[in-house]
């Protein structure tokens, strides 16, 4: 495998330092750098965490990668199978109630950033394990059936709003009809437009008389 350049290691640490300004997890610049160079994930990882590491006793490190001095390597112990599984219920439970997995995930870290981001990341990863996305809403049976009873509720109403407006409509044609009729000269037929036609020119020989 091709040996990184230094061009291709400052790459690395600009993206992961922009990430960290930005509140970003580090993962999703480990996959995009090792996608990019045709490394693995956890080799890119690996590289990330060394490079800070010999940079506390190697000053040169940072002349060569600036990047460097921005970065420090708070890698946190790793999450159990239980936490995990506890996290990732919390987060979905806070979801379901109407909050966003931001403000759930910014509650259960009380405040502090670095244990917020470490959550963020931990249940973004589990979402796409589990084939999920952070757009979609999850319902359990008794979520599902409420909310389609409340569905089927609201169109139900709309096709009695629906029925009724058109009742209304067709007793309104009706009524215009029947008027329209009692206006006619003639009852057999329905010849409106000579019916007025006549009637403008009445009018107009009573005014010429």
């Amino acid at each position: 495998m091709k040996k990184l350049s230094e061009q291709n290691i400052n790459e690395l640490l600009t993206a992961a330092k922009a990430a960290l300004d930005e509140n970003v997890g580090l993962t999703s610049v480990f996959i995009k750098f090792a996608d990019k160079y045709g490394r693995a994930k956890g080799g890119v990882r690996n590289l990330y965490y060394s490079l800070i590491k010999k940079a506390q006793t190697d000053g040169t490190l940072t002349e060569k990668y600036p990047a460097l001095s921005h970065l420090k390597a708070n890698r946190g112990r790793a999450f159990t199978a239980a936490e995990q599984e506890e996290l990732f219920e919390k987060i979905r439970s806070g979801v379901k109630k109407g909050k966003s997995a931001r403000k759930t995930i910014r509650e259960l870290s009380r405040g502090d950033e670095k244990t917020a981001l470490r959550y963020q990341n931990k249940y973004r990863n589990m979402l796409k394990q589990r084939g999920m996305t952070k757009t979609r809403v999850y319902f359990d049976d008794a979520e599902y059936k409420a909310v389609k009873k409340a569905i089927d509720n609201l169109f139900e109403r709309v096709i009695r709003s629906s029925d009724r407006q058109n009742r209304l409509l067709q007793e309104e044609n009706r009524a215009l009809k029947e008027r329209i009729k009692a206006l006619s000269p003639n009852e057999n037929t329905l010849d409106i437009k000579n019916f007025f036609a006549e009637r403008n020119e009445d009018k107009f020989d009573k005014r010429t008389k």
